[in-house]
């Protein structure tokens, strides 16, 4: 698999980042990114996961000397340096801050592009025909609003709550309350209750979501009820159904909470017409170029 790091392209398994050159990455974490998955060797929803990773730096002051067009234009013409790989992959897009100025932490120059390309490794098929366990973790993310490359959340979670509840994911909630829910580690949250789709408005509080947009989507064009509140773990015990998105997942029911069964136990009615209608936006996907 080729790559493209900071002006060059190369065998994914060659990239390194210099770290007398990124200092600011290395040592500071001044890094940014953004992945999808490819679909027939196209990029999904890439204007999207561009102008998110434009709007990251934007809210965290990252020069990045590249324009929108630029970005989408070295995503193309990696996917085609990989045109004779069959299978599809993970694109992994980063800002990496790059060295400081002497005798301080302000960037002598714009930030440093990788496109990061790794063989595409999807969930089993149990976790979308019976749902999953997941785990509720006290963390609020440091600049919520921007997709840091900053894990160290999820990370103390995969080492401590889900193991206890034997779950595959982690849900961070409000540690101003322990109960109000804020997102996945990895993903955004969905509830249904009396056949409403429910979620959390996007606010200051939590990452703006590529697939919770399609899912919004797909909510509009179909006419299905919706609502945007905010929800807490003690609301759940009344909820039907419950489910993750992600770029790579795609949407995955939830059907237990730490020890809270939700609903039946077993995904529900809307959970699965979503993942049909997911299904089919992602094969009709096109390339807008």
């Amino acid at each position: 698999m080729i790559s493209y790091a900071n002006g060059k392209f190369l065998p994914t398994e060659k990239i390194a980042i210099p770290i007398a050159d990124d200092y600011l990455g290395f040592k500071c974490g001044y890094r940014i990114f953004t992945s999808s998955r490819t679909i027939n060797h196209k990029f999904f929803r890439i204007d999207d996961h561009i102008d998110r990773l434009i709007s990251s730096a934007h809210d965290i002051n990252m020069n990045i000397e590249i324009s929108k067009n630029e970005i989408s234009h070295l995503i193309k013409e990696t996917i085609l340096k990989n045109k004779e790989i069959n299978d599809e992959f993970i694109i992994f897009m980063f800002f990496s801050g790059g060295p400081p100025e002497p005798m301080t932490l302000k960037p002598s120059e714009a930030a440093h592009l990788y496109i990061i390309v790794n063989p595409l490794i999807l969930p089993p098929l149990v976790w979308y025909e019976n749902g999953i366990t997941v785990a509720t973790f006290p963390y609020q993310r440091q600049f919520p609003t921007v997709k840091l490359l900053n894990y160290v959340g999820s990370i103390n979670a995969h080492q401590t709550v889900i193991p206890k509840y034997k779950a595959q994911e982690g849900l961070f909630i409000s540690p101003e309350d322990n109960d109000t829910i804020l997102e996945g580690t990895t993903f955004s949250f969905f509830a249904v209750d009396n056949n409403t789709i429910i979620t959390r408005p996007e606010d200051e509080y939590i990452l703006g979501s590529i697939t919770r947009r399609v899912i919004m989507e797909i909510i509009k064009q179909n006419d299905l009820n919706f609502i945007e509140k905010k929800i807490k773990v003690s609301d759940l015990e009344s909820m039907k159904e419950t489910f993750l998105a992600s770029s790579i997942r795609g949407i995955v029911p939830i059907t237990k909470v730490n020890d809270m069964k939700i609903g039946d136990g077993k995904p529900g009615e809307q959970t699965l017409s979503l993942m049909n209608y997911y299904k089919k936006i992602q094969e009709n996907y096109e390339y807008c170029n």
